[in-house]
């Protein structure tokens, strides 16, 4: 039988192999195209064979791409980006290094395995259903539901590359690129800044999504929050704050009414679950007090929009409890009517993904893609997460994953609201540093187990 080293090396020599034939299609490719795809091409292999010698390579490298890759409509409504082809690729990497070194596991066990399954499972089954009654089409479903799957294979991911329990340095390394992946998208933020327009993610194409970005910010926000509340150094604290502030002025020129809202659950989290709960109470009460004065113009403006919008005959506005919102809230409260009416035909598995209208709101959206018996299993795994994120940071005794948990679960809170008007939980610029992160947290137990035995062995 085969040694691990002996596996190594036939790994080692498949590279060598294919390297040249690799040199050689590329060769035949210049020749025949352009130079553009040509360096695309070759960024492409060049970036797959890294992934292929270091996988850790290729999950920094995805990191980076998350908020900084271009975008493709495929299948008239799908949409397919840099780092869906990145992950793609790292997954391929995954299972051709697992087939070769029989080292290298898939699933990790975690508490959520059976949960992300069940939810999964209820999406692709009702997405096939609608296939075969006609009401979803094939191509686009499946595209849609193997995106979805795709964050999940983030946090398996993760999990697998960080079970190495000795290397202790993984973790924070991971959390110090997406750092530095949102400063990065902090100074592109500051950029646009007074351009007349709501702030946006780079490379989002036509159809710009200021929520997203607002969903990701709030992710970083309470990330950095939780760290820094840990026992960190004063310069990585100083960092820190200084990331956190450019990230907070983000926040406000998106003008996301929906990072607005989920930011008050966030903030009440922290004073739940903060060991300097009277400073964040006296801090929180004198923001209330001086907001009002230092506030800008715009933001307040966005806020009131909802039920100060000028009323026209051509503007659809609805009133709830005699109030009358704006046409953008109107529209998604006409929507969830209209969802509330047309689920009661497919109650049970909806109409698939892509079967029925565009719909803005994560839970209604869910009922109408995948029925009750979705929404349920929808709503079993983010009860999961909750549960164990909240048991991993009582029980974290490391001050730097304490602050990780803490800021984990505190952006999840907040992301449970933002989910309430936005599509939160299948965007792929908030799921996939979220999937990222919850593998590190997941992670945390492991690390605490793995410190005590060694502590007990050195005594």
């Amino acid at each position: 039988m085969a040694t691990l080293a002996e596996k190594q090396t036939d790994l080692n020599r498949l590279l060598i192999i294919g390297m040249g034939f690799v040199c050689l299609f590329l060769g035949w490719l210049i020749s025949q195209t352009s130079v553009f795809i040509s360096i695309g091409v070759v960024l492409g292999v060049a970036v797959f064979l890294v992934m292929l010698v270091n996988t850790r390579v290729g999950l920094f490298i995805l990191i980076f791409s998350m908020l900084f890759s271009p975008e493709l409509t495929v299948a008239g409504s799908a949409v397919i980006r840099v780092d869906d082809i990145l992950l793609i690729m790292l997954l391929f990497v995954w299972l051709a290094k697992g087939a070769i070194l029989e080292n290298v596991g898939l699933i990790h066990k975690t508490p959520l395995n059976m949960y992300i399954a069940a939810y999964v499972g209820i999406t692709f089954f009702s997405t096939m259903v609608a296939v075969l009654d006609g009401q979803a089409k094939f191509l686009s479903g499946f595209l849609f539901v193997l995106k979805y799957m795709e964050y999940y294979i983030i946090f398996f991911m993760v999990i697998n590359q960080i079970k190495n329990l000795e290397d202790e340095t993984l973790p924070r390394h991971l959390i110090m690129a997406i750092f530095l992946t949102a400063f990065a998208v902090s100074l592109y933020a500051m950029a646009h800044f007074g351009g007349g327009e709501r702030i946006s993610a780079p490379f989002e194409g036509e159809r710009k999504e200021p929520n997203t970005l607002g969903g990701y910010m709030l992710i970083i926000a309470s990330l950095a929050f939780g760290l820094i509340q840990s026992n960190i150094s004063v310069k990585h604290r100083r960092y820190l704050l200084v990331l956190l502030g450019m990230v907070f002025v983000t926040i406000l020129a998106t003008l996301s009414r929906s990072t607005y809202a989920a930011l008050v659950p966030t903030i009440f989290m922290f004073v739940l679950l903060s060991k300097y709960k009277n400073w964040l109470v006296l801090l929180l009460c004198l923001s209330m007090f001086a907001v009002p004065f230092v506030i800008p113009k715009d933001v307040a403006k966005r806020v009131m929009y909802t039920f100060t919008q000028e009323q026209k005959k051509h503007y659809r506005q609805v009133k709830v409890g005699g109030v009358r919102l704006d046409t953008s809230t109107s529209e998604r409260v006409e929507q969830w009517q209209n969802v509330g009416r047309d689920i009661q035909n497919r109650p049970l598995f909806g109409y698939g993904t892509t079967g029925y209208s565009f719909v803005d709101g994560q839970y209604i959206k869910v009922l109408i893609d995948s029925g009750v018996f979705g929404l349920a299993a929808f709503l079993a795994l983010m009860y999961q997460i909750f549960k164990h994120s909240l048991k991993i940071y009582r029980e974290a005794e490391d001050p730097y994953m304490k602050g990780t948990a803490m800021g984990f679960l505190c952006a999840f809170v907040g992301l449970l609201t933002h989910a309430l008007s936005s599509n939160t939980f299948i965007i792929i610029r908030i799921m996939m540093p979220f999937c990222l992160i919850m593998g590190v947290v997941f992670m945390i137990p492991e690390f605490e187990k793995f410190r005590k035995e060694k502590s007990l062995e050195t005594a």
